[in-house]
């Protein structure tokens, strides 16, 4: 999972957890009530792979509380069970919401080293 801020490689069931109690937490501070995810585009880069963008609002009742963000997602299926793979989350205006997905310990990607 990355965004601007940083990487996070999550590798157990127990980080995950972790960092879905963390978006839990921010969005219940922030007073988040619904989250609207639209797709963008979605194409099979082959019969087991799936790389989709979707933006997503953030709402507290009707109002909108932070500026609408891409994601980018790779979906990948193994023994017929479909998972989210990677997920870039291009979040301009929340530093607490990408210190949140991406951790206390994230790592700054260097696109041009690899």
């Amino acid at each position: 999972m990355e965004t601007f801020d940083g990487r996070r490689v999550i590798e157990t069931r127990a980080e995950l957890e972790a960092v879905f109690n963390d978006v839990r937490a921010y969005y219940q501070k922030i007073g988040m009530t619904r989250v609207d995810r639209h797709i963008v585009d979605a194409e099979y880069r082959n019969p087991t792979c799936i790389v989709s963008t979707h933006q997503t609002h953030v709402f507290s009742g009707e109002e909108l509380v932070q500026q609408p963000f891409d994601v980018l997602s790779v979906l990948a299926e193994t023994n017929g069970v479909w998972r989210v793979r990677h997920s870039e989350y291009a979040i301009t205006d929340s530093t607490e919401h990408n210190a949140t997905l991406v951790g206390p310990h994230a790592k700054l990607v260097d696109r041009l080293s690899g």
